[in-house]
């Protein structure tokens, strides 16, 4: 588990909503490059500590540090988060682990992540952005002065449908004004077959491949 300087969060959290989301696109991309071409363990406790890696360096974090006021998690491990919430469990994120003036400072939540670096058609739920009820997001805003939700995914522009599946995410945006996206378009040579499949025997066969790379999120503030 990352315990990051506080002074890290704030300047994460300072950054505009957008610049965030691209922030996690950057990241995350090489890495799912490399699960596409040469295979991830899907041991979840495996994928677990890869979406916390993940996390820690969309942070910003390249080393484990010792203490500080912002704490990185990923779902296997005990979710120490102020708020009395059920069923809503996030994959990964961060979340302040000291308050001033009664609040905490942020809470920062990646909804299937683990899907999403280890999936290349998996599917964006933007109703899961937020728990569905509204007292919960209440004492979220309550409990944190700012709290940011983010997906994200990347779908080569080869899936049979990639088009529709865009438009379907687009259309349920248009139910969710507060959310915001981020598109970029990414190219990579990756592997014609298996996968996301632990390396095989035979020589690794790859093509150059667009790749749509998307990430939804949105902010609830308390300032």
């Amino acid at each position: 588990m990352a315990f990051v300087d506080l002074a890290v969060a704030d300047r994460f959290f300072a950054l505009p909503l957008k610049e965030r989301l691209a922030r996690i696109l950057d990241v995350a991309f090489p890495i799912w490059c490399t699960h596409v071409n040469e295979g991830v363990s899907l041991v979840y406790d495996n994928t677990c500590v890869m979406v916390h890696d993940v996390t820690a360096k969309i942070m910003g974090v390249e080393t484990r540090l010792a203490k500080g006021g912002f704490e990185i998690f990923g779902s296997r491990q005990a979710l120490r988060i102020e708020m009395a919430l059920e069923q809503f469990n996030p994959d990964a994120g961060g979340f302040s682990t000291t308050a001033t003036d009664d609040k905490l400072a942020y809470l920062f939540m990646l909804q299937s992540s683990i899907k999403a670096m280890t999936s290349e058609d998996f599917r964006f739920e933007p109703q899961c952005l937020l728990p569905p009820d509204e007292t919960q997001n209440r004492e979220l805003v309550e409990t944190y002065k700012h709290v940011f939700s983010a997906q994200f995914r990347f779908w080569p522009k080869e899936l049979s449908d990639y088009q529709s599946r865009r438009e379907a995410l687009h259309a349920a945006l248009r139910h969710m004004p507060s959310a915001s996206i981020v598109e970029q378009d990414f190219s990579a040579e990756l592997r014609v077959k298996n996968r996301f499949k632990l390396k095989r025997k035979e020589p690794l066969e790859t093509v150059a491949t667009e790749v749509a790379a998307i990430a939804i999120g949105l902010d609830l503030r308390n300032d």
